[in-house]
């Protein structure tokens, strides 16, 4: 059976959703493509790194494609109902340690939109 490291698991219970209002350009760590059936969904999620150096999560309800680590996003608002902001992206957890100290830190996850995809 898998285990969920407890460290990981209290950062995702701690995680803020938020509306995107500004304009960010990412470069990919981690994308988490969409997925769901009947009764879930769960949006395609990129975490990245902005040019600040500060690293955050986008959900896009919409994208339904593949995007490559180390690629470039730039990520901005985008309008989502009120039932639609009830979607969480797939708890996650990789295979390297050092990678989940990174999500572990990312404490807002925010609904927006993936408007150019650079490779």
């Amino acid at each position: 059976m898998f285990k969920v490291e407890p460290a990981i698991k209290k950062a995702d219970d701690l995680r803020e959703y938020k509306d995107l209002d500004t304009i960010y350009h990412l470069k990919v760590i981690l994308f988490v493509e969409q997925t769901g059936s009947t009764g879930y969904f769960y949006p395609a999620t990129v975490f990245g790194v902005t040019n600040n150096l500060d690293t955050i999560a986008v959900m896009d309800m919409n994208f339904k494609g593949k995007i490559e680590l180390k690629s470039k996003v730039v990520v901005g608002p985008s309008k989502w109902l009120e039932r639609q902001k009830e979607y969480r992206t797939l708890f996650i957890i990789s295979n390297r340690k050092r990678q989940n100290v990174t999500l572990q830190n990312v404490k807002v996850i925010y609904r927006g939109e993936f408007r150019e995809i650079k490779k």
